[in-house]
């Protein structure tokens, strides 16, 4: 009976600390799942309880590992995507009210897969000294547009001179592999010209992103972020004397990588695309490859990246080549996980598509994996 009341669901209030809540959430990134039974009841997929901070406000609370969380602040979070619940508890101000059912280490490996992340790691902090005291706006060579550095200090030394757009793609590669940690937000991207005062809030929000990203140890010693600041040390030399000799901001190189996609008739397409390439870019390379009859045959279709559990459609800002090396670097079978499949909903326009060889193929290959892999349903002769 004991047993079953501490698995009942029940309301803990964490009051934020100059820590934070001293908790991290993890779980999936789509809304919705196979429901699963906690103590004989059915739930949802819920996001839960990955990281307490030892001594952290809510530890003192009540809050455990491995707490499954049902609401936020009254609002209703069975089921929901990791980013629904995350921005619940963002928008909670001082303090949080989750209502959450907890559940024993046995049934927490049941309802969650084993990874070789460490939560955890996230709340080891650490004070470090980075500033952006200054920015600078430059001239690309050649072309003469113009551009701002963001010029970065770690210990009061000059290690980095960044752009925006290079603390957008640290910041999405960052989410990649912490996928457990809560990353604040970059001030927000402008599509027009900022006037000074302008541009020095925008130096003062990225300052503050640093600070606060590189206060989680693991993250800030992170081969990732280390080369962002410059500080990893190449071939024994100490990361400040080499970031010496790169006053200047880097220039793009013009290397490119070779990425393969998997068509839905089981053709692989290798296709040459630099590293820092978005989707739309890749994508045109890719449709280059496939060799669409007509034009226009390519609005039809789009790239996923496959995962064990569902094929998600890339976004218009991922980097769909770190996607793809992450990917294969993790399949010892040496698959790719960068799919080419049908994006399309509406009748008329397939069958007008279809009018292309190439595509008609496409279509109908994937058609019948949908079938054989139960997500689409087939109608026979009635009896």
């Amino acid at each position: 009976m004991a047993e079953v009341e501490a698995q009942a669901p029940h309301l803990v209030t964490v009051v934020k600390s100059e820590q934070g809540f001293g908790f991290n959430v993890r779980g999936q990134v789509t809304e919705g799942g196979q429901l699963k039974s906690i103590s004989g009841r059915l739930y949802a997929p819920m996001q839960y309880i990955s990281a307490v901070l030892e001594g952290g406000p809510a530890e003192k609370a009540g809050l455990k590992v491995g707490d499954r969380i049902l609401e936020v602040n009254s609002n209703g979070v069975e089921g929901a995507d990791h980013q629904t619940v995350v921005q619940h508890i963002r928008q909670s101000g001082n303090a949080v009210k989750l209502l959450v059912v907890s559940v024993s280490e046995e049934e927490a490996r049941k309802l969650e897969p084993e990874t070789t992340t460490s939560p955890s790691d996230y709340l080891e902090r650490r004070s470090v000294p980075i500033s952006i005291p200054e920015l600078k706006k430059q001239k690309e060579e050649g072309s003469g547009v113009e551009y701002v550095t963001f010029e970065i200090h770690v210990s009061s030394k000059h290690v980095a001179s960044r752009r925006y757009r290079e603390f957008d793609a640290l910041l999405n590669n960052l989410k990649r592999q912490y996928e457990a940690f809560l990353f604040p937000k970059l001030p927000w991207k402008w599509p027009f010209a900022l006037n000074d005062t302008q541009l020095d809030a925008r130096r003062r929000g990225l300052e503050k992103f640093l600070e606060d990203v590189c206060a989680a140890r693991v993250v800030f010693e992170g081969d990732l972020m280390q080369d962002f600041l410059n500080l990893r040390k190449p071939g024994g030399a100490s990361g400040t004397a080499a970031a010496a000799k790169k006053e200047e901001p880097k220039k793009e190189e013009a290397v490119m990588m070779t990425i393969q996609v998997l068509l839905a008739d089981k053709r692989i397409v290798t296709t040459p695309v630099k590293e820092h390439w978005k989707t739309r870019d890749v994508y045109q390379a890719v449709v280059e490859k496939v060799g669409f009859k007509k034009p226009g045959s390519a609005k039809w279709f789009a790239l996923f990246e496959h995962t064990t559990t569902f094929d998600r459609k890339l976004r218009d800002d991922d980097f769909p080549y770190l996607i793809y090396s992450q990917g294969h670097a993790h399949d010892s079978t040496g698959n790719t996980c960068i799919l080419l499949k049908r994006w399309i909903f509406n009748t008329a326009n397939e069958v007008n598509a279809s009018s292309d060889p190439v595509a008609f193929e496409l279509f109908y290959q994937q058609a019948v994996d949908d079938l054989g892999n139960g997500k689409a349903a087939g109608w026979g002769p009635e009896e």
